[in-house]
């Protein structure tokens, strides 16, 4: 969502959509960020999977995709997304930005309970961690509040 804010935000730039493989519940991203996003004028298509770019001349010129339906959750814990047959449909564009979920890095965080996600685990009202007077925010902490009755929760 970080990304797509940002290019939204460029001179120049009419639309930005994000294109996501499963739905709006599945995203790891905060809802007022969603909400903020979708404000700002940023189009979201959900449960679609990118499987080929178009180009003419050297360049860009659309994203073909196949729409998807979800299955059983997957490692993540989210249900995964299964294409459907027959669904295939292409996206004019002529700016692609790939913006990939990473993972937080925790050496040197010893004793902080991360999430099953990688994400330190904390109190959503307060930011809280498990650590006496440790707290995180955005990038670190659990994109789902943490999981009840771990220590941090």
């Amino acid at each position: 969502m970080d990304a797509a804010r940002v290019a939204i935000r460029q001179p120049g730039v009419e639309s930005v959509t994000i294109f996501y493989r499963r739905s709006r519940e599945e995203m790891p991203a905060f809802e007022e960020e969603i909400h903020a996003g979708l404000e700002e004028g940023i189009k979201l298509e959900t449960l679609v999977t990118p499987v080929a770019v178009g180009q003419k001349d050297g360049r860009l010129t659309s994203m073909t995709f196949l729409r998807n339906e979800l299955g059983e959750p997957d490692a993540s814990g989210r249900r995964r997304p299964v294409p459907v047959k027959g669904s295939e449909f292409e996206a004019p564009l002529d700016t692609l930005v790939v913006s990939i979920s990473e993972e937080p890095e925790t050496a040197g965080m010893d004793g902080v309970t991360l999430s099953k996600w990688g994400s330190v685990d904390v109190k959503e009202e307060s930011l809280a961690t498990n650590m006496k007077g440790g707290f995180a925010q955005h990038g670190y902490r659990s994109y789902r509040g943490g999981e009840k009755g771990s220590p941090g929760y």
